[in-house]
């Protein structure tokens, strides 16, 4: 659908609204409208979406991971506004834990079977950036910490490891809020949503790895495939903010030198020994995923 911009005045601009979307929404003349400026995208929201931009659930089931996955979603979806229903007043208490990782909302109402999330600190400008570069830096960290115990033997950070997992979890999620309100990301908003998810993923396989090579035997075949990861990690950053994409290419190699390795290994090996690498191959899958939408976001954000 194409619009003139007709002259109205010295300096203004003017252009006409789709008729069938004026009547969707039911505007007329001195509605009002919030303009939302998104780089080269302008969004024109009638008042009435912007304030009801709220969604209603009602949690049947206190189940923690159910839980955790509606209001997570609820949140990454974009909404400011969370009004949840439940049968049983002990789910409150799992209720306000996740809503406190939800940076930016907290609980405004509360009664005996229901209360109110609400967005209470609006999204800056640059917080995308510096919370995908900081998920970078606390996976990389997860690295270090991974391979120093290996070399020691000696694995006691466990706690350590979780908390770097839920700081990324959080930041995760944000990041993803960010880019469904956002629309300045297009059009590379789906490899920015991919990349987010996979490194997410990728941390909760290296917080299973940590507890798996705790109960094995640490041999220097195993370190080496840990540094080969390392390093392979190292290069996807520098191709990231480097926006070099030639760097995928020694990514995509340092990756399948990893799984030889791993291959290698699964044919003679047996007990514990098995689950570590298969959560190996796991993060080898995982990192692999992590390639495509990283060229995506590379190629995209230099064509900008």
């Amino acid at each position: 659908m194409e619009r003139k911009l007709v002259r109205h005045g010295p300096s203004t601009l003017m252009i006409s609204l789709p008729k069938k979307w004026i009547e969707k929404n039911k505007l007329k003349s001195g509605s009002k409208m919030t303009i939302k400026d998104r780089g080269n995208i302008i969004e024109l929201v009638p008042e009435t979406v912007a304030k009801e931009n709220k969604i209603f659930v009602h949690l049947v089931d206190a189940e923690e991971r159910s839980l955790r996955n509606i209001l997570g979603n609820c949140y990454k979806a974009g909404f400011d506004e969370i009004n949840i229903k439940f049968n049983n007043s002990s789910v409150l208490p799992l209720i306000s834990k996740h809503i406190d990782l939800m940076i930016g909302f907290e609980i405004v109402k509360e009664s005996k079977n229901s209360c109110v999330a609400k967005q209470i600190t609006p999204i800056e400008e640059g917080q995308f950036e510096l919370l995908r570069k900081k998920i970078f830096f606390l996976i990389i960290e997860m690295f270090n910490i991974i391979l120093n115990d290996m070399k020691s033997k000696k694995f006691e950070n466990l706690a350590l490891i979780e908390d770097v997992n839920n700081r990324i979890r959080r930041f995760a999620d944000f990041c993803r809020r960010v880019l469904v309100k956002c629309e300045k990301f297009e059009p590379s908003f789906h490899s920015h949503y991919l990349l987010i998810s996979q490194l997410h993923y990728s941390n909760g396989v290296l917080l299973d790895i940590y507890k798996t090579m705790s109960k094995t035997k640490i041999s220097e075949a195993l370190i080496s495939i840990m540094k080969y990861f390392k390093k392979a990690f190292d290069t996807l950053y520098d191709a990231i903010f480097k926006k070099d994409i030639q760097k995928i290419h020694i990514y995509n190699n340092l990756c399948s030198k990893a799984l030889k390795l791993i291959n290698s290994l699964l044919e003679k090996s047996s007990g514990n020994l098995n689950f570590t690498l298969c959560e190996l191959s796991k993060l080898e899958r995982t990192l692999y995923l992590l390639g495509a939408p990283a060229s995506g976001v590379i190629a995209l954000e230099k064509a900008k």
